[in-house]
């Protein structure tokens, strides 16, 4: 085996040394997920080892459990030539495990804007506002209100019209600069390339990809939904978006917002610096989301908190008492969350352990052991594990919405002297 380097010229070939080393542990999980893949589909391979299947064999061997082995697979399923081979595709390498694991969880139509030079934080941060708008239903979007400029805009206007409303800094700094496509790359994305993500009332969220030969607007609702314009274009759209038509850029800002332009304190997007000393993130979410809105009411003389808005067919915690702890609860109405006793006999059919369970929202599992969770939905505890890399709450591969509380696992049961525990009726 090659001997490392312990002395480097500089930043930049050690980079280059530990990129290649980083290529090669990933190409190692795409094989890893073959030889896993090969066990599975050719059961043959494991005939006379005594153990009923590859997970079986996973765990008692290499102490790998049943989710990481299906991780493997995966990751060798989406990102091998062909999806069954060793060999990891040229367009993934450079990218590293933990951010193919993140990847897996995108589409292709989102995955393609990724570059390698995006840090995991960075990718995590663009799967988290993905996770997020896939909770919002159709119906939902279609409730929501319409801006007023959704007659007179087409779809990727509109993107950009949330987007320099989000980012008055930006706007000014565009509004101001030359009209030529290498000034506003420059300051869109500064590094080369930059993600920004912006929600538009009445469509849903989308990701705005800049690159230096141009960009592309993704629906992130429907990521095969996506537009793709060259510089040259961007500075025409720009134009009749943002035209000078007003003396100043407050004026031009009044005129198309309808409303005085804040302060413009240093808000633009802020990136990954190839430079060693200059650590930024390459993903801006601009804020302004917009809710479905209801008609105000009229405030009662004795008000009271309401529950936070949930999704259609989310269930509340506060109809299964028990199963969660107290002080993790919504405050409500003492008729609906304190059930008299036979109600209390009809949701929890054991007792549970109260003083045992954390609250998801102060504290979460140190690593990947199985543990008991409570998940808003359901009126019984599920076992899983908490994935420390996604951030997430798992039941076997599937992440668990809406947890809200965590407690270990009882120890097993030992009968005294031996035996497996179990009496018969007499």
């Amino acid at each position: 085996m090659e001997e490392l380097k312990k002395t480097f010229a500089g930043y930049e070939e050690f980079k280059q040394t530990l990129d290649t080393e980083l290529t090669r542990t990933t190409e190692g999980f795409v094989r890893i997920g073959f030889l896993l893949k090969t066990a599975r589909d050719n059961p043959d391979i494991l005939a006379g080892s005594g153990y009923a299947g590859i997970n079986d064999m996973a765990a008692a061997e290499y102490n790998i459990d049943k989710t990481m082995v299906s991780r493997f697979i995966n990751i060798n399923d989406r990102f091998s030539e062909g999806g069954n081979s060793d060999r990891l595709q040229d367009r993934y390498k450079g990218y590293g495990y933990a951010k193919l694991a993140i990847m897996l969880q995108l589409p292709d139509g989102i995955n393609d804007e990724i570059s390698p030079e995006y840090s995991k934080s960075e990718i995590n941060t663009i799967k988290k506002e993905y996770d997020a708008e896939q909770q919002v239903t159709p119906l939902e979007v279609l409730a929501e209100p319409k801006d007023a400029t959704a007659g007179t805009l087409t779809q990727t206007e509109q993107v950009f019209y949330v987007v320099m409303h989000n980012e008055p800094e930006l706007y000014r700094q565009l509004w101001e600069s030359i009209p030529e496509w290498k000034k506003y790359l420059d300051i869109l994305a500064p590094a080369g390339e930059a993600v920004y993500i912006a929600r538009v009332s009445g469509a849903g969220k989308f990701m705005v990809s800049v690159k230096a030969d141009g960009i592309t607007v993704v629906n992130m609702r429907d990521a095969s939904d996506r537009e793709q314009i060259s510089g040259e274009g961007f500075i025409q759209l720009y134009g009749k978006l943002f035209a000078h038509d007003e003396p100043t850029v407050e004026s031009k800002w009044k005129a198309l917002f309808r409303e005085d332009m804040p302060g413009t304190a240093k808000v633009a997007p802020v990136q990954h610096d190839k430079k060693a000393q200059v650590k930024k993130p390459k993903v801006t979410v601009t804020r302004q989301d917009v809710k479905p809105k209801k008609s105000p009411e009229k405030e009662p003389d004795n008000p009271v908190k309401h529950e936070e808005e949930q999704l259609r067919g989310q269930m509340n915690v506060g109809d299964y008492p028990g199963v969660v702890p107290e002080n993790n609860k919504n405050d409500t109405d003492a008729a609906d969350t304190v059930p008299d006793e036979q109600q209390k006999k009809q949701c929890i059919p054991y007792r549970p352990i109260r003083e045992a369970w954390h609250s998801a929202k102060d504290s979460v599992p140190d690593d990947d052991r199985y543990i008991l969770i409570s998940v808003a939905s359901k009126a019984v505890p599920v076992i899983g594990i908490y994935d420390e890399m996604h951030e997430e709450f798992f039941k076997d591969d599937t992440k668990i919405h809406y947890a809200e509380a965590w407690m270990e696992l009882p120890e097993p049961y030992e009968k005294e002297g031996g035996g497996n525990g179990y009496q018969e009726n007499t």
